[in-house]
């Protein structure tokens, strides 16, 4: 879906949660990372941010 709408990039925050590898089925770059100090840089840089309440 978001290859159609144009994004080549995607870099999730996954917290405690387990990942796997999602690459090899997506077709788009895709970042991971826990926890970072800040989250500005990412949301600056970002033309899209789906986030949960």
């Amino acid at each position: 879906m978001l290859t159609l709408l144009g994004y080549s990039q995607l870099t999730i925050q996954y917290g405690k949660s387990l990942i796997t590898d999602l690459s090899a089925h997506s077709g788009i770059q895709i970042e991971t990372f826990a926890y970072k100090p800040s989250l500005r840089e990412d949301m600056e840089r970002a033309s899209l941010i789906i986030s949960h309440a």
